[in-house]
């Protein structure tokens, strides 16, 4: 997996495999692009056959919030089988009395058996 140049990733944007950055929006004159009322999160995976990853955070109340798998170039991933293979979640917003709402997603190559969580699918990256 090569490397990602440091001076060139957004601040949200995580070097190290299997870890995300902390969410932020777009500030006016920052390199790059993206909505300015958006919060990103990214970050990059690799696992093994038999390993996953478990993202685990805390939804603040807004009007949208999703996970969504990309490659280097900025595609999802093969969304057309996300019945059988999940490349994306919409995720649930808090309550009105509540602040945040908890999730869990499975990142893995197949489907943990008998698990019946959220789980996406990584295309065997």
């Amino acid at each position: 997996m090569p490397q990602p140049d440091p001076t060139t990733a957004p601040p949200f944007f995580a070097l190290l495999p299997n870890k995300i950055g902390i969410p932020q929006k777009w500030k006016r004159g920052e390199e790059g692009m993206g909505a300015v009322d958006i919060a990103y999160a990214a970050g990059r995976f690799r696992l093994e056959d038999n390993e996953a990853l478990i993202l685990q955070g805390a939804v603040p109340r807004c009007r949208f919030a999703n996970v969504v798998l990309w490659n280097r170039f900025l595609q999802t991933f093969d969304y057309s089988s996300y019945e059988e293979y999940p490349v994306f979640f919409t995720l649930d917003t808090p309550p009105e009395a509540e602040e945040y709402a908890p999730f869990s997603i499975i990142l893995s190559k197949k489907k943990p058996q008998g698990y019946k969580g959220k789980w996406m699918y990584t295309e065997n990256r």
